[in-house]
């Protein structure tokens, strides 16, 4: 499907106090009065896709940081789509936990999709929302088989990112057939295990 801009719509309000927001929905949010009117804030999605296992997380770690540190400087707001599937899954989700920490934090989520209600989000739902921003269940995807169900929760990640980031470091696996697809797709990509940007294909 064609990409098209999406927009978190911030109605004007004389309220000051904490921002809730909503991903993946137009939710009206308390902000300090400024004009009259709505102000529009361009959301920039990244996903992220990679080996199970991964030669050097010290090395991937560095370059994730100075990435994520760069999108949160420079965007309005930054959507990190994540699995948990693996070695690199969680080294970008803490990555980003620690960059909106010490960097930025007000403009920024990180979202878990899920491809499907698994037994360890419905056993450890409580810590599972402390850790991550939004939690979301792929309705594409959990509809499929569950063998086909990760591919198809990847497509659907992928559709919706501005850019995405992998981790690949031979031709095969889930996450290799990922990245082929968005080269097809002819979206932003970088891959960490190379040199340099991927950038549409």
């Amino acid at each position: 499907r064609s990409r098209r801009q999406r927009q978190m719509c911030i109605r004007d309000s004389s309220y000051i106090g904490d921002i809730i927001i909503n991903i993946g929905f137009r939710l009206a949010i308390p902000v300090p009065s400024i004009s009259k009117g709505e102000i529009f804030m361009n959301l920039f999605a990244v996903s992220f896709f990679g080996h199970r296992e991964i030669d050097d997380p010290f090395v991937i770690e560095r370059q994730l940081e100075s990435i994520i540190r760069e999108l949160l400087l420079t965007k309005e707001y930054v959507e990190f789509l994540v699995g948990r599937d693996g070695e690199f899954d969680q080294l970008v989700s803490s990555t980003v936990r620690r960059c909106k920490r010490t960097i930025r934090g007000d403009n920024s989520s990180l979202v878990l999709v899920l491809p499907y209600m698994t037994a360890e989000y419905r056993n450890n739902e409580e810590s599972f929302h402390e850790y991550y921003d939004e939690i979301e269940i792929c309705l594409e995807s959990a509809e499929k088989h569950f063998k086909s169900a990760h591919q198809v929760r990847n497509r659907s990640m992928v559709d919706r990112s501005d850019l995405v980031i992998f981790c690949i470091e031979h031709n095969s696996g889930g996450a290799y057939q990922t990245m082929r697809y968005a080269q097809k797709e002819k979206k932003n990509i970088l891959n960490l295990a190379e040199e340099g940007y991927g950038e549409k294909e």
